[in-house]
């Protein structure tokens, strides 16, 4: 089964993938303003020339980061002092949400997403398809409709779920993007910095459409807002394809199919494998670094059997994870041929699965497999670190809320002490979560911090 479920009530927004029954990857959004695909109005505070780069006022309470290289026009000139100066208004779309002390980082390069294609700002109105789209029929049918359509003066990307939908949706989706795209041209012309003149795709809508493509059994919300939204903005989601579980009737989205447990691995530094064996995951500033770990005694075919087991669960790790940049794994040691296998197994999941670049580039001289994935944000083990320095309890959080849901759903008892570890019980003072807890579970919660308790240990007390 092909599915995503949605965790999505609160301010923190969470999505699980998941393609044949096991979960591939977690996407996670801390919400708020300022998400990616956002298109502001800003005001250039701060021009660098050694960095390349500039900081710009959009409203929000950290500026943009925005590079050279994101200008339209920048790769032609050797500083960013030459295309734009301070106090400069420019129109910049979110590329990477904020995250921790930084603010989010931008692109002048503007784009507006549909459901099957996508409009974004070129001179030359040029008309590309998806390279995933590799049936020969498919690209001349989508080629033939999109230079029958698009008139307007922008590019056009064709998605790789357009193959799937007709060509009626095709058009109805352009007709959306085209108002869509008047109106930010339209606005980009009197509005001034700093103002948010268009808002990108919610959430769940977007990662929806982000996954159509490899086809959906099955949607789970928490929302009903997020779910109406998908049914009216995605082509080919249907009512039968939605699952809606409502919080206050004790549901746990995330613990269906796996959700929940799949979190929990992804900041675990050993996994088990089924036939005994298990991976050591290491991230370091460099590199990661994968151990494959034999069951006891293996030898023969029991190498054999390790090794691949290890090379599924640690793509699959790898996607969970969203690890990125230079990834080494040592596979117990085998021939060339089983070698050529593994490589072959990898490249196999992750086109498959991954929505990422990568290249495998098979073993090394000292016999390690090497491979590099494309870098988008940040891992699961950076992304709730952030607890240990105290910032925000993401992990603990969604802990906290699972056991909440629990209680509600398996007892009667509705008056609580949460006692926390102090980072986590100031966050949630700061947060006002007793008024949050009231409204979703019904629960009268009482907040109590414990200066003996380590970073993301917790314990709810009936009272």
């Amino acid at each position: 089964m092909n599915a995503i479920v949605f965790n999505t009530i609160g301010r923190m927004k969470r999505a699980a993938v998941i393609f044949d029954d096991l979960v591939y990857r977690l996407e996670i959004s801390e919400g708020g303003e300022g998400g990616i695909g956002d298109i502001y109005i800003g005001r250039v505070e701060k021009v660098i020339d050694s960095m390349q780069a500039a900081f710009v006022d959009i409203g929000l309470d950290r500026n943009g980061y925005l590079q050279k290289e994101e200008i339209k026009g920048g790769y032609g000139k050797d500083k960013i002092s030459e295309l734009i100066k301070s106090g400069d208004e420019i129109a910049v779309q979110i590329k990477k949400e904020a995250v921790g002390g930084k603010g989010p980082k931008l692109t002048g390069k503007l784009s507006v997403q549909g459901d099957g294609l996508v409009f974004y700002d070129d001179d030359n109105n040029r008309i590309a398809v998806s390279n995933k789209v590799d049936n020969p029929e498919s690209i001349r049918r989508l080629k033939e409709l999109a230079y029958e359509m698009h008139k307007k003066s922008c590019g056009m990307i064709i998605r790789t779920h357009a193959e799937k939908l007709s060509n009626e949706a095709i058009r109805n989706d352009y007709r959306n993007l085209e108002a869509k795209w008047e109106d930010v041209c339209s606005q980009m012309a009197y509005a001034r910095a700093p103002k948010r003149i268009y808002k990108g795709a919610d959430f769940a809508v977007e990662k929806v459409i982000n996954n159509s493509y490899r086809g959906l059994d099955k949607i789970v919300f928490d929302c009903a807002d997020d779910m109406e939204s998908v049914l009216g903005s995605c082509s080919g989601v249907v009512v039968e394809m939605c699952e809606f579980r409502d919080i206050s009737e004790g549901w746990n989205t995330f613990s269906l199919h796996s959700a929940g447990k799949a979190l929990e691995e992804s900041v675990k530094k050993k996994i088990w494998l089924p036939g005994g064996g298990n991976i050591i995951i290491e991230e370091t500033e460099a590199l990661t670094s994968i151990d494959v770990n034999s069951a006891k005694n293996a030898t023969g075919g029991a190498v054999s059997t390790t090794n691949r087991e290890a090379a599924a669960e640690a793509a699959r790790q790898i996607m969970l994870r969203n690890l990125s940049g230079m990834i080494l794994i040592d596979f117990l040691d085998e021939g060339k041929k089983a070698r050529k296998e593994i490589c072959g197994m990898m490249e196999d999941i992750f086109a498959k699965y991954d929505n990422r670049k990568f290249d495998v580039y098979g073993f090394t001289k000292a016999g390690l497999f090497e491979m590099a994935r494309e870098k988008k944000g940040v891992s699961s083990r950076r992304f709730h670190m952030r607890e240990e320095t105290f910032e925000k309890p993401v992990y603990t959080m969604g802990r906290i809320e699972k056991e909440l849901s629990r209680i509600k759903s398996e007892t009667s008892m509705d008056k609580l002490e949460l006692c926390t570890d102090l980072a986590t019980g100031e966050w949630l003072e700061k947060t006002g979560y007793e008024a949050v807890a009231r409204e979703r579970y019904g629960q009268l919660v009482k907040i109590r911090k414990n200066k003996e308790m380590k970073p993301g240990e917790f314990e709810i007390i009936y009272l």
